[in-house]
């Protein structure tokens, strides 16, 4: 309707997935807000004014906030799920190869194409927090190269904790110790700050 909204956003994601939002406005009628919730995010919470909570079981989307008209503030607290998670290769368990589609740009064609799942990639992982994906160094004292096998939950998650980043050799947004199935843990950062 035309009346000004002010909003000032509290946060350090996506290192952290906690966001918090304070909306100022003198609102003649109740309108909707729209808060958009990612598809890696599979458990959010949504607080509004620290009381009523929302538990938003949407893979994705967008959650509607009512706010009331002449509210003044109103404070939201978006909680985005931050476990670590598995990301397996595609196919690995299903015990059939796939159809794919290669385009050709030279010859401006299209050419299907089977991909032959290579029976190694069963022992590969990738692991995701939040929207970070994370990666190992050798500045952090081990071979990159050398297997681990993470240990895993069955709903596919791997137990990690947050690790000071001033204990780490080199800028990084997050560092994490993640457990391996030996017991041990393997110490990761976000992907974008590790070597190449």
């Amino acid at each position: 309707d035309g009346t000004p909204l002010s909003i000032c956003m509290d946060t350090t994601y996506p290192a952290d997935g906690t966001i918090k939002l304070i909306l100022n406005t003198a609102t003649r009628e109740d309108f909707t807000l729209y808060l958009r919730v990612p598809a890696w995010s599979e458990q959010n919470v949504i607080m509004v004014d620290g009381g009523c909570t929302v538990e938003w079981a949407e893979k994705r989307g967008y959650a509607p906030i009512r706010i009331p008209a002449g509210n003044g503030e109103q404070r939201i607290t978006l909680e985005l799920d931050m476990r670590v998670k598995c990301i397996h290769p595609i196919g690995v368990g299903f015990g059939k190869d796939e159809l794919h589609i290669n385009v050709d740009w030279a010859n401006n064609c299209i050419i299907p194409s089977e991909y032959i799942e290579d029976p190694k990639s069963r022992y590969h992982i990738a692991l995701r927090r939040g929207p970070l994906m994370l990666g190992s160094d050798a500045r952090l004292g081990y071979h990159v190269d050398d297997p681990v096998q993470i240990a895993e939950t069955a709903d596919g998650m791997a137990m990690a904790t947050l690790v000071d980043t001033d204990q780490i050799p080199y800028p990084c947004m997050i560092a994490l110790a993640v457990e391996k199935t030996d017991g041990s843990s393997l110490l990761l950062t976000d992907y974008a700050s590790v070597g190449k």
